[in-house]
């Protein structure tokens, strides 16, 4: 069987190593930008079952956290280096509520324990080094026979000899004219490339906050517009999102904390030494994966602040940005069946650390053994 995936971010490549466990697969990964080039290689690498400022345990998060780690246990063990931080997330608490709901998860899953006053220690949370983690993944499945096809893909048609089309690009899903059908003659004359125009105006936004993933409002303009309107066809309602983080420099003269600091902002340990990651902003309203460091400082250093003191001292190295599709309401990923031997996997929104391993896993088993 010959498997065709676009996309080489979490969920590309995860799908792509549980359909290398059966031999008669051979396995075609298309990403233009190589391994890791666009939202999962800029992520800060947070993974916890606690995701969203509500504090409630994610739906399936004992399952996606054990495949999760099982991947990132057979990159560190083939490789030899580490990739990932597994000494736990601290978590500062921002309401009552809060509190209590992470006092019950202290006794019902056991991987949470008060932590001084206002925050608690998510010990299974972990920090991983994305882009270290995303090219230790690809030597695993380049050694098993998977093959990098570094060209854009514009069209799924020119992907008709393989067997199966899996398509897990992320917000990249709505280039593909394969998906109009979904919606007759809702993408005609309509321009589906994200905004490259520099002249938006950002300097009277307030800073955006999350404020609980329920207050999520569709973007505007044609591409949300598609993209709402695909899923929605499908049962599903999503949106894009933009986020950005801010790769930092951190003087000689100031300590780092050795874990990540989450509050409604976080602050996490970098794979590159001297750096610490700040993130992420969560903008609503833009269609575009332009970095905005400008806007990224204001919005996120007054976030972390809290975390820590010295953070006015950092400088600002690099800023990366990329956009997530994110599922409105219960928030599990999309794992479809457009049409016979046409998948898409996606919509992992903040949660791609979490689900990408089951998540390619299910998908892997339901194109190799039915269902």
């Amino acid at each position: 069987m010959r498997i065709a995936i676009v996309g080489a971010g979490f969920s590309g490549l995860s799908t792509a190593w549980h359909l290398l466990n059966k031999e008669s697969c051979e396995v075609f990964i298309f990403d233009a930008k190589g391994i890791g080039g666009g939202a999962s290689g800029m992520a800060a690498g947070l993974m916890h079952p606690y995701v969203g400022e509500e504090g409630r345990r994610s739906h399936l998060a004992t399952e996606g956290m054990a495949a999760s780690r099982e991947l990132i246990d057979r990159v560190e063990e083939k490789s030899g280096k580490k990739v990932a931080n597994r000494e736990g997330i601290l978590r500062y608490m921002l309401s009552e509520e809060q509190t209590q709901r992470y006092f019950r998860h202290c006794t019902e899953y056991g991987d949470v324990e008060p932590d001084g006053e206002g925050c608690f220690w998510i010990k299974s949370g972990m920090t991983v080094d994305c882009p270290a983690y995303l090219e230790g993944l690809w030597e695993l499945l380049s050694e098993r026979g998977a093959t990098l096809v570094q060209e854009e893909v514009s069209c799924l048609s020119f992907l008709k000899d393989y067997d199966e089309v899996i398509v897990a690009a992320g917000a990249g899903m709505l280039k593909f004219p394969e998906l109009s059908h979904l919606i007759p003659n809702a993408t005609e004359n309509l321009d589906l490339r994200p905004s490259q125009s520099p002249g938006i105006e950002r300097s009277n936004l307030a800073p955006i906050s999350n404020n609980g993933d329920d207050s999520i409002a569709p973007i505007a303009g044609a591409f949300a517009s598609v993209l709402n309107q695909i899923f929605s066809r499908v049962g599903y309602k999503c949106y894009t999102v933009k986020g950005q983080v801010l790769l930092c420099t951190v003087p000689d003269s100031i300590q780092l904390p050795p874990v990540t600091r989450i509050l409604k902002g976080y602050i996490a340990p970098s794979g590159i030494p001297g750096h610490c990651t700040i993130g992420s902003t969560y903008e609503r309203g833009l269609s575009d994966d332009l970095p905005d460091p400008h806007f990224a400082r204001a919005d996120l250093f007054p976030k972390v602040a809290p975390l820590f003191a010295k953070a006015d001292q950092l400088k600002i190295a690099d800023c990366k940005a990329g956009l997530r599709v994110v599922r409105k309401g219960h928030y599990f990923p999309i794992i479809a069946q457009v049409r016979s031997g046409l998948w898409v996997i996606g919509a992992m929104g903040s949660r791609g650390l979490l689900y990408h391993a089951f998540a390619g896993k299910l998908l892997a088993e339901a194109i190799l053994y039915g269902g």
